[in-house]
């Protein structure tokens, strides 16, 4: 692996380039994408078909299963930094490699588990304020306790990337939300009105009792869908962020140098 030789540019661009870049690496590594993803959605799925089994009723206050939908999307958002864990690990690797090491991956999954499970699932709640902390545990992979004086926990690392950065992250979490919901809403109406017209049925816009897969299957698998693009866009402004804040940039152009260095001394 060559620190140098990256397969996405590694400079520092503006809001609107990390976006456009996101859209870029989605289309090139579609299949990639989709399958790592899978790998960690798949399992949530099925344990949420499971657990809502029993609240898949009509809701005829509102027209629709509200309180369903608003459940889905609850444990959704519970369980984006275990779903997405594969997904992450593959793009870290995607920068430098052209085909991931799946025993590395694999590994680097396994050693981060029981961090992820300590702060993105037990607190869950409190981690929304550090949106960059899967990265942090998964790809930077520093101790949960420091064992010599000095030596960088996770905990430590994240307050330290994340510090002063609130206004920028505001912004992006605002910036990704409307951007998932443009992508959600389009989707959800284009999927609708596809049904509609191959089934010949048009309370199916409305996705009511008749069409119980729009609010139960689709709307769920949708929810992913936006997740798992949303997951690209944030492990690029990880980058920028680090190029920004700690010039990663020139850091690894260092030592990529020294590594040659040390070899020709050899």
């Amino acid at each position: 692996m060559k620190l140098d030789e990256t397969r996405i540019v590694i400079r520092y661009r503006t809001k609107a380039d990390v976006l456009d870049l996101a859209l870029k690496v989605f289309r090139v590594y579609a299949g990639p994408i989709v399958k790592w993803l899978a790998l960690g959605v798949i399992p949530m799925f099925l344990l949420n078909m499971w657990l809502l089994a029993d609240f898949a009723l009509y809701d005829y206050i509102w027209g629709f299963p509200l309180g369903y939908m608003m459940l889905t999307t609850l444990l959704v958002f519970l369980e984006m930094p275990l779903a997405t864990a594969p997904l992450t690990l593959f793009l870290g690797q995607a920068v430098f490699m052209p085909r991931p090491d799946r025993k590395a991956l694999f590994r680097d999954l396994r050693g981060s588990l029981f961090q992820l499970i300590f702060y993105q699932v037990l607190f869950r709640f409190v981690s929304v304020f550090y949106p960059y902390l899967n990265e942090v545990i998964l790809l930077e992979r520093n101790r949960f306790r420091a064992k010599t004086p000095g030596m960088k926990t996770t905990a430590a690392r994240s307050r330290e990337l994340h510090r002063d950065e609130s206004a920028d992250l505001i912004i992006n979490g605002a910036l990704n939300f409307v951007l998932g919901l443009i992508l959600f809403g389009t989707t959800w109406m284009s999927l609708s009105v596809f049904r509609t017209v191959f089934f010949g049925n048009w309370d199916l816009v409305m996705g009511n009792a008749v069409d119980r897969p729009m609010y139960t299957t689709y709307y769920h698998l949708l929810l992913w869908a936006v997740v798992g693009f949303t997951t690209v866009l944030r492990f690029l402004s990880y980058l920028n962020l680090r190029i920004r804040r700690e010039g990663w940039d020139v850091e690894l152009q260092v030592r990529a140098e020294r590594a040659r260095l040390s070899h020709q001394i050899v």
